[in-house]
């Protein structure tokens, strides 16, 4: 069974106060492969009964996740053509990417590059769990033109209910 281990939140910084205004919640699960759920974009409204699954690779976690926010929150019109060329279909519409099957690495770092350029990206929050392997590649994030915050654990407890 797969247990969340980070939750991102993409949206805009509030003007006044800090923080985030999110338009869109994603989990990361690790289980026996780690995951990126989306909600599932409906036309104008999001249908929370089906999601976008990403299974990024575990070298370039962050950079595959950027990705994504860029292809289906931002709408990068080079970042669309590529993603959808390179997988031979609309990636959307598919409803998931699994990135070591679709991708070759050549792809990735074009696609990553042209998410570099991005000037226009929203703001990212990454709150991670204790133990979470994104805590590996969250660094990445100081390549990208955004503004964005990484929380980490700094108060945890070790007994459980359970």
């Amino acid at each position: 069974m797969a247990a969340i281990t980070a939750l991102i939140f993409v949206g805009y910084p509030h003007p006044n106060d800090g923080g985030l205004r999110p338009l869109v919640t994603i989990q990361y699960s690790e289980g026996d492969r780690p995951a990126f759920t989306f909600p599932r974009h409906t036309g104008e409204r999001r249908d929370t009964s089906s999601r976008f699954v990403l299974i990024p690779s575990l070298e370039n976690m962050l950079d595959d996740l950027l990705m994504i926010i860029a292809y289906r929150e931002i709408q990068d019109p080079n970042v669309v053509k590529c993603l959808n060329s390179f997988c031979n279909e609309n990636v959307e519409q598919l409803g998931r990417l699994k990135v070591y099957e679709e991708l070759t690495p050549d792809q990735r770092t074009e696609i990553y590059e042209h998410v570099k350029k991005i000037t226009c990206f929203p703001k990212v929050g990454i709150c991670l769990f204790k133990g979470s392997e994104l805590q590996n590649t969250v660094d990445h994030i100081k390549e990208y033109k955004m503004e964005y915050e990484v929380c980490t654990p700094s108060l945890t407890s070790n007994t459980s209910s359970f």
